[in-house]
């Protein structure tokens, strides 16, 4: 075993990522998927196994599958994704492990070893990243904060789908538009318009309560995957800011699609 696939294994037990260590992957890398789980920890074990046997990879949306875990399901569970070139290595290494062949090399037990140190407790983020992810103060000053980093997002209660497209979660974004299209047409239709509008209701009260929690944990996911990437704090930054931020045109046109179908029905 190399002595970078050694540091990102000690890494990985140690329960903490060593922005440091970039284990092999490059901000320029083609990240392909090689495996989804509904559990994120059967996830995490599948990565520390690719690690340890040399092949860099990174786990996406663990933290929304913790802390809202009925989404796992909507976003066909956490994905295992891994550099290109590395690809089908680890679609080896996950081969043999589904048929039980394959073996890591021994160790013993070292209790002066660093990488067996007690789980630590969830790391903070930063304040200065979280504002870089975010671009807004508000969220990085009440995250940076308060704990849970959960509350009753009004701007999501009143325009739901929008609002998670206008903040780029994309997926959950989309899913909840299309949701909400079928109630809206449920809404027009004389037989079952109390029953939608009912449901409608309910759904973005879902949503407002859920938003920030969801938007948290995906603020923390792209963090975790960017400094994995990137061992400097400037890049890290203008990484975050390419991935996080807002999307005007992506929400001012979901509200367009979302208006004119209201009042084409």
């Amino acid at each position: 075993m190399n002595s970078t696939s050694s540091s990102c294994e000690a890494s990985e037990m140690a329960g903490h990522d060593d922005p440091a260590t970039p284990c092999d992957m490059h901000a320029g890398d083609d990240m392909v998927i090689v495996e989804q789980r509904l559990k994120p920890a059967e996830a995490a074990i599948l990565r520390a196994t690719l690690v340890a046997g040399g092949v860099p990879a990174v786990v996406d949306d663990v933290n929304t599958a913790h802390y809202f875990g009925y989404l796992a399901y909507a976003l066909d569970g956490v994905r295992i994704r891994v550099p290109a070139r590395h690809a089908a290595q680890a679609r080896e290494i996950l081969a043999a492990i589904a048929a039980d062949r394959y073996k890591l090399e021994e160790w013993e037990y070292n209790p002066d070893d660093p990488a067996f140190d007690e789980p630590q407790s969830e790391p903070d983020i930063g304040h200065e990243r979280l504002l870089a992810f975010t671009q807004d103060a508000s969220y990085a000053r009440r995250w940076h904060q308060a704990t849970p980093r959960t509350g009753f997002m009004w701007s999501a209660l009143f325009f739901g789908s929008v609002w998670f497209l206008y903040r780029k979660l994309y997926r959950t974004g989309t899913l909840l538009f299309f949701i909400e299209s079928m109630l809206l047409c449920g809404i027009a239709s004389s037989g079952a318009s109390q029953l939608s509008f009912a449901a409608f209701i309910a759904l973005r009260i879902l949503v407002a309560c859920t938003a920030e929690g969801l938007y948290y944990a995906r603020a923390r996911t792209i963090t975790h995957e960017v400094t994995q990437m990137l061992d400097d704090e400037a890049r890290v930054r203008d990484m975050l800011k390419r991935r996080g931020g807002v999307s005007f045109p992506l929400g001012l046109g979901a509200l367009f699609l979302q208006r004119l179908l209201t009042y084409a029905l």
